[in-house]
């Protein structure tokens, strides 16, 4: 049982994320409608900011379905925990829109290579390679090997990406 410091110090902070809380329990309770809606949503993100890394996944036939793990598990089934961590904090705190901001930059940070995949299992080799040197103390001194690079980044390059409207009429 919580004493009444530390329910006044729990409370406000269940009040300051109730909102992604809520989402985030609604978006579990529909894989199915939210996994359609992710779908929809991100490829016309691709198609706007990506055009040519997007044609290109369309034709390998995996571009509706690529990032659709990292959607549901909060990338939590791709990347080292600990990198997954700092996203699962990011959504809490703005939001889902954090989650195409990410897969947008993974898919900018991995485009060359993507561009010149011969099939599918190429880029889903080139996509789970990347994720999963996140945080590996083998590149402990590359900065572009840190999850925080990649959040800076999404943020920098992806701040435009609203989901307002879109997850106001999903909900």
């Amino acid at each position: 049982m919580l004493s009444s410091d530390e329910t006044n110090a729990y409370v406000p902070l269940l009040l300051l994320y109730e909102k992604q809380i809520k989402l985030f329990d609604f978006l579990i309770s529909n894989k199915k409608k939210y996994a359609s809606w992710i779908k929809c949503v991100f490829n016309d993100y691709c198609k706007e900011y990506l055009p040519d890394l997007y044609a290109k996944l369309k034709h390998l036939g995996i571009a509706a379905c690529i990032s659709l793990s990292w959607f549901l598990t909060l990338f939590v089934c791709v990347m080292p925990f600990e990198s997954a961590l700092y996203i699962m904090d990011i959504f809490f705190f703005d939001g889902i829109k954090v989650l195409f901001q990410l897969a947008l930059t993974i898919l900018n940070e991995n485009r060359q290579h993507l561009l010149e995949c011969q099939d599918d299992g190429d880029a889903i080799m080139i996509l789970t390679t990347y994720l999963d040197q996140f945080n590996n103390h083998k590149y402990e001194n590359n900065e572009e090997k840190k999850i925080i690079y990649l959040i800076k980044k999404s943020y920098t390059n992806y701040n435009g990406v609203n989901v307002q409207n879109a997850s106001s009429s999903f909900i």
